[in-house]
């Protein structure tokens, strides 16, 4: 009907002021800083405010992105290419705020927004800025002192960096994970590293090593009660 058409129409309008409001918030946050140091502080809370926003957006986009039929719908995003659409938009935006993770007020947001970010870069093949990205997490992980996301950031890099073709990168930084989840007593996430680094062994034609590495997730997951490993 009209009236439905345009119901919709004030709707996407209203979406895309939104959207437009927090590009000139993170303008604004940016001219700030530069213009007057003595205005960081004003520059800093305005840029926690958008991380805030980002974490909350991208964490519903991701689980838009996720979800299955049979499952609770998500809320925030309607359908899958409406959480598309407002990444594909926001994603210079996002990838910009994960470098905030040299603030420390920042950190925490920026592990998060990290943490929801993945599948989406994934899915588009933005590998470079998820390296970009998972490196601030690791960065933020390390300054809070959070072994566990730590592991995951180094989880995350090493996924990326293999699929940029830095295969010895990747299986420093998948070792570092493995390594990282042993020590924190998480078996789940040592065999989902050591399935990673046996991957990573493997294009780098190490053989012997993917195959102890591929062995050793199987081992862990059948200890979990894990079939998809085993």
């Amino acid at each position: 009907s009209l009236e439905g058409l345009a119901r919709a129409s004030l709707v996407e309008q209203s979406r895309w002021r939104t959207w437009r409001m927090h590009g000139l918030v993170r303008a604004y946050a940016a001219y700030v800083s530069a213009a007057d140091p003595a205005h960081g502080e004003e520059a800093e809370a305005a840029r926690g405010r958008l991380l805030a926003f980002y974490c909350d957006h991208v964490e519903a986009a991701d689980r838009r992105l996720r979800w299955l039929p049979g499952e609770p719908e998500p809320q925030r995003f309607a359908t899958r290419a409406e959480a598309l659409e407002w990444l594909d938009t926001e994603r210079s935006g996002l990838v910009d705020a994960a470098q905030w993770a040299t603030v420390e007020r920042h950190a925490a947001g920026v592990v998060r927004l990290a943490s929801h970010l993945g599948s989406y870069l994934t899915w588009r093949r933005y590998f470079d800025d998820w390296a970009a990205v998972s490196s601030a997490a690791l960065e933020a992980a390390r300054s809070m002192g959070d072994r566990s996301a730590e592991a995951t950031a180094w989880n995350d890099l090493g996924l990326a960096l293999w699929e940029t073709g830095r295969v010895e990168d990747a299986i420093d930084a998948q070792t570092r994970a493995r390594d990282l989840q042993f020590a924190a007593g998480n078996r789940l996430g040592e065999a989902e590293a050591c399935t990673n680094l046996g991957t990573a062994l493997r294009t780098a034609g190490r053989l012997d090593e993917s195959i102890d590495a591929q062995m050793r997730a199987r081992v862990l997951y059948q200890g979990l009660g894990e079939s998809r490993g085993a």
